[in-house]
């Protein structure tokens, strides 16, 4: 079908807060009902081929009758621009206002009507007419401007065909610089006084498009690419085609600006920028194929950066971050598959989750693994250049790598796209053979007949790795020199080594890579918390990292530590965690010039959780704030929390976040703000919540802050109904009020069930409904694990 084609024209009255708006859509076919989305827009009126034409306006729709079956349609309306974080809205940044736009998955028809959907693909002509002090950023370059009267008319180039989810209007006062890449610029832009001195994001956004072209073969489509740093955003980064959105945090690095927050944003930016193909250039039909955009987004900026920056190894943090955030969503009964049902797009915001993200990434490691890298990137490409401006669906991605690589794929594909949740595979050595046999692993420890086409790969001592297919139920093979199941980590499954076996595996410890002993240390605490191991397995698993210094390990099982311990609150659990991360600690030693980032990202990572599960290492560091903006970035964090939990007040800490321009800092803060030993300081606290003293995209750190802290949960039980209200107003459309009460019921309910069930009653409502079915359920987890660590 022909794409609509649509001239768009925004009068923007900044002061105001409104505008009044002009759209004409060129119809592909002339139908008698028109069903326009339009949301919380005055429609004044409604004209087709020069004829006035009956409209009305219901729900969400603007129900046009073309009764001449015209193709020429004319809508005027005009909107105010709210503080939303969704659709077009306006924030705040000092004295100034920017006004802003996040479309995804269901925010365009909140700007202007429009045919909503990601299949219905349109050109795009955008005007703007603004005050002549202020700048529009769009999608594309502009093409006129015309100032006259104080006002400026800026017009910009047509869009190549795209999906209405995908446009981008900004206006404010922004300064920018560029950098050249082939024959267009790459632009960072940033409110007026908030541009980084650092040309980081723009090395970056330049060595991503350059892997990109190389690998898709396909180069990058539109004439200019801009990185927008926005003040007040609900996502993290938004792939507008052309137009890419940021938080602040991401793009204005100065010297606030840990480590870890360096090796976010890189991954970030290639993120969003992969997205320009996979998203943009070739879209989703249906909001049930999200993951064809965000799963190869995640895994393939990973990969990319593994291949541009091997040093920071960004496939551990992925499998660290991703795949096992994924792993433990995707074993709960209310999981969904990484295809899922999408009736109402207004629910979209829901499976913008691990499922989506981190599951599908890790389908597509462990599917690349399978097939080869060469025949998988030549799967993409053909892909690519099969469905270029159009929009496609899962299946034609497998038949495009069927297709490059003479394998079968198809089933496999299916069987774990269109199905929730994974398998786990016993391993039990019976002689010189091997018995392996597969089930499903639910957290809750139950258990069912499935089986899944499981790409297994199979480590030998020798080295080798050996290939296989695991389809039925069990498998005899032999054993020979084997040493362990799923190579690296690759496999989209857990692994249970029967009685001896599990000796057998560990005592092969040192012969090991670092992901193949993550993946051991991660599977036995899910086993050990669904009652398919014992506690004394799981310790002996996780001692024999005793001598392992690499990142993520020493993360994983400190992590793994303090989860149980805050949980539980086991003395016993305690001291073990930090007996164990003071021995870290000792051997990383004090900072030192030119050492390895890792080693930066873990000290800092080790002294947060040190500082929360030992109250004499808070005393120790708590001094050091009174220096909060001198201290190491990668150590502030622990700082703020140590001085909170050290009894600072609420006036030094609110002193602090003043002090700061920096985001990452004022996060910090926030975050510590919710360890706050007073309960009159955190009060205090929430009310400057309430009064946008702190900006609403950030108002759950407080929340989850609280939750996390022991002596401030009863606080948060408190004030739940207000705090879910506060985020449910300022994240609409989001899936951040749901992921926030899925949290506080999983620990508030341990020891405040009735009361959280109570509150949960009030509150309920479509939108929270996920975030109350897994936290009840993650919250009987959670039982379980204090009742195995009870000391």
């Amino acid at each position: 079908m022909d794409p609509y084609v649509y001239e768009i024209y925004l009068k923007i009255d900044s002061e105001k807060l409104e505008y009044e708006g002009k759209t004409d859509i060129a119809l592909p076919e002339a139908e008698e009902i028109l069903n326009l989305d339009s949301v919380d827009i005055a429609i004044k009126s409604v004209s087709i081929d020069g004829k006035k034409a009956e409209f009305e306006v219901r729900k969400e729709l603007l129900i046009v009758h073309n009764r001449d079956h015209g193709k020429k349609v004319h809508i005027e309306y005009s909107a105010k621009i709210p503080a939303s974080l969704k659709g077009i809205y306006y924030a705040r940044t000092g004295k100034e206002t920017v006004i802003t736009t996040q479309f995804e998955s269901t925010g365009a028809r909140h700007a202007f009507p429009c045919f909503d959907n990601p299949s219905a693909k349109g050109i795009f002509h955008i005007t703007l007419n603004i005050e002549k002090d202020l700048d529009a950023i769009s999608n594309m370059k502009p093409r006129e401007v015309h100032v006259e009267e104080g006002r400026k008319e800026v017009m910009f180039y047509a869009t190549p065909r795209m999906s209405t989810y995908l446009i981008y209007i900004g206006v404010g006062k922004f300064d920018e610089k560029k950098r050249q890449y082939r024959d267009m610029d790459i632009i960072l832009a940033a409110p007026r006084g908030k541009l980084t001195k650092s040309d980081l994001p723009l090395e970056w956004a330049s060595q991503a498009l350059s892997y990109y072209d190389m690998y898709f073969n396909f180069e990058y489509f539109l004439p200019k690419l801009h990185l927008i740093s926005v003040p007040e955003f609900a996502a993290g980064a938004m792939e507008n085609w052309g137009a890419i959105t940021f938080r602040e945090m991401y793009l204005d690095i100065g010297k606030s600006t840990g480590t870890n927050t360096l090796k976010s944003t890189m991954e970030v930016i290639f993120h969003e920028i992969v997205h320009q193909w996979f998203g943009d250039l070739v879209t989703m039909k249906w909001w049930n194929d999200l993951w064809l955009n965000e799963s190869f987004a995640t895994f393939m900026s990973y990969k990319a950066i593994e291949d541009i920056k091997p040093a920071w190894h960004p496939v551990n943090d992925m499998v660290q971050l991703r795949t096992s955030q994924a792993l433990l969503s995707d074993s709960l009964e209310h999981s969904h598959p990484i295809d899922a049902k999408v009736s109402d797009p207004n629910s979209v915001a829901q499976i913008f989750d691990e499922i989506s993200y981190g599951k599908g990434a890790s389908i597509l490691r462990m599917i690349e693994a399978y097939v080869g890298q060469e025949n998988f990137r030549e799967g993409l490409r053909l892909y690519l250049s099969d469905h270029a401006l159009g929009n496609a669906e899962g299946k034609d991605l497998w038949e495009s790598i069927e297709k490059a690589s003479g394998m079968k794929i198809s089933n496999i594909m299916e069987a774990w796209i269109k199905r929730m949740g994974y398998p786990y595979v016993t391993v039990a050595m019976e002689g010189s053979k091997l018995k392996m046999e597969q089930h499903r692993f639910l957290m809750s420890g139950k258990s069912t007949d499935e089986t899944w086409p499981i790409p297994l790969t199979m480590i030998h001592r020798s080295g080798k790795v050996e290939s296989m297919i695991l389809e039925e139920r069990s498998r005899t093979v032999d054993a020979g020199d084997f040493a362990k199941l799923n190579s690296k980590a690759t496999g989209f499954f857990r692994t249970l080594y029967s009685g001896k076996t599990l000796e057998y595996v560990l005592s092969n410890w040192n012969t090991f890579k670092e992901l193949d002993k993550w993946g051991l240390i991660n599977d036995y605490y899910a086993f050990v918390r669904s009652g398919k191991a014992t506690r004394d397995e799981y310790f002996r698993v996780i001692e024999k990292s005793a001598d392992d210094m690499e990142q993520i390990i020493v993360e994983e099982v400190a992590s793994q530590l303090y989860h149980i311990w805050s949980v539980t609150q086991s003395e016993g659990v305690r001291k073990r965690g930090v007996n164990y991360i003071k021995m870290k600690m000792e051997k990383i030693g004090p900072k030192r010039k030119g050492e390895n980032d890792e080693i930066s990202i873990l000290r800092g990572v080790l002294a947060s959780i040190l500082t929360r599960m030992d109250q004499e290492y808070a005393k120790s560091r708590s001094a050091e704030f009174k220096d909060f903006s001198n201290v190491d970035p990668d150590m502030k964090s622990s700082s703020a929390l140590a001085f909170s939990i050290s009894g600072g007040s609420y006036d030094d800490l609110m002193k602090a976040f003043y002090g700061t321009e920096s985001d990452e800092d004022r996060g910090k803060l926030i975050n510590a703000a919710g360890w706050m030993t007073s309960q009159n300081d955190r009060e205090k606290f929430l009310e400057d919540l309430s009064k946008g003293v702190v900006k609403r995209q950030d108002m759950q750190r407080f929340f989850t802050a609280c939750t996390d802290s022991p002596h401030s949960r009863k606080f948060m039980l408190d004030n739940l109904e207000r705090s879910m209200e506060m985020l449910v107003g300022a994240f609409s459309g989001s899936r951040t009020p749901s992921r926030v009460l899925e949290q506080c019921i999983s620990i508030l309910g341990l020891d405040h069930g009735k009361e959280v069930d109570e509150v949960v009653e009030k509150i309920r409502k479509p939108e929270l409904q996920t975030g109350i079915d897994k936290g009840k359920e993650l919250l009987e987890i959670n039982a379980a694990i204090r009742k195995a660590f009870n000391d």
